[in-house]
């Protein structure tokens, strides 16, 4: 079946399973699960589902039924099959060596889409007889409280969920800064001093800014002023140099490390420089030996850039495994949206019942069993 015709098919399909709508990062999902040799034209691939997705969403549903029936009947047959549920195979895995990971951002009370990624990453890693890390991506201090950090341990273990390792991401900024440094020496980083709307514009057109001609003597001078706090948070960034042209936006030249002046909880004020989420987790991912990232198809782009600075870096990449993102009728999943809600007064707490957090879910009498 061609690329175009499978893309149509499941639009088709998730369309009428959605009232009309299909939506790109589920279509996106199934394709590459019918055929995982996609991943190797993503940004291709990624153009076509956004182009036919469009298509199909401007159809009525009668059409929709009517070109679905045309050219796969057979997803149009709902039929219930009594079999056993069992996972597919983790492609890559050797039994006793696969790790997995539970990487929470303790920005927030855990929810139920936390909950979907700890059960697939856990009951995975004792598939295979292998290890599972909790660790915690706490390199932003402006989101980040003590609370959050307990509401996964207490979410997991209720889940019955357990962890062979725990860490912080925070524990290892002077490393992150090591690395920092092996990149400028390398010629593939740089200090850039835009402001953020500026960058967003030159982004999305591929332009690169005058910062990025700076040698590497310049740019490790400015690098040790931003740690020695000469520069005020939002006057300087160290960008990643990649390329400015690519179709996949996330390699124009992001940004991964900012100046925070915010104290963490756990490190205090010790450190005002902090990475930003790619490339602490691309190191930590290498660092703490995970074969096996599951996660959502939202970070499907990402994969590449991770990729790319565990490479400069001479690091081992991981198996990705992206499914779809889980979403619940009627409320937000997301901590961002759960968090403006709270601010706007119109829940007081992150245990609300209304919320899908796990806690919220607990005072609404759902059992853990349920969830899994």
């Amino acid at each position: 079946m061609k690329t175009e015709e499978l893309v149509l098919k499941w639009a088709l399909k998730n369309a009428l399973e959605h009232g009309g709508k299909a939506l790109q990062n589920a279509v996106l999902s199934k394709i590459i699960g019918e055929d995982p040799s996609l991943k190797a034209r993503i940004k291709e691939v990624l153009a076509l589902v956004e182009e036919i997705v469009n298509q199909v969403n401007s159809m009525s549903i009668d059409e929709k039924k009517a070109l679905l029936e045309e050219i796969s009947p057979e997803l149009l047959v709902y039929e219930k099959k009594v079999e056993e549920k069992k996972l597919p195979p983790l492609p890559n895995a050797i039994k006793g060596r696969v790790v997995t990971r539970l990487p929470p951002e303790p920005s927030g009370y855990m929810h139920i889409g936390h909950a979907m990624s700890g059960i697939l990453n856990y009951v995975y890693a004792k598939m295979y007889d292998g290890k599972v890390w909790l660790r915690f991506e706490d390199t932003d201090p402006r989101k980040i409280k003590l609370e959050y950090y307990e509401s996964f341990r207490r979410g997991y273990r209720w889940l019955g969920i357990e962890w062979d390792y725990e860490k912080n991401n925070s524990e290892d900024i002077d490393l992150f800064y090591d690395y920092a440094e092996k990149i400028i020496e390398m010629g593939r980083a740089y200090v850039c001093f835009c402001d953020p709307e500026r960058i967003k514009s030159l982004r999305k057109i591929g332009v690169e800014c005058e910062h990025r001609s700076h040698s590497v003597d310049e740019n490790m001078k400015y690098w040790k002023m931003m740690l020695n706090g000469e520069f005020k948070e939002g006057e300087a960034i160290l960008r990643l140099v990649g390329n400015m042209k690519d179709k996949n936006t996330t390699m124009r030249d992001p940004a991964i490390f900012r100046i925070v002046e915010h104290e963490h909880p756990l490190t205090g004020k010790g450190y005002h420089v902090w990475p930003l989420y790619d490339f602490a987790a691309s190191i930590e991912d290498s660092i703490c030996g995970v074969t096996h990232i599951l996660r959502t198809s939202e970070f499907i782009l990402r994969d590449e850039l991770q990729n790319y600075i565990r490479n400069l870096l001479g690091m081992s990449n991981p198996t990705y495994v992206e499914y779809s993102r889980f979403e619940f009728k009627g409320t937000p999943v997301s901590k961002r949206k759960l968090r403006a809600i709270i601010e706007a007064g119109l829940a007081e707490r992150w245990d609300d019942p209304r919320f899908p957090t796990i806690e919220g879910l607990r005072r609404r009498g759902i059992l853990p069993e349920a969830i899994r």
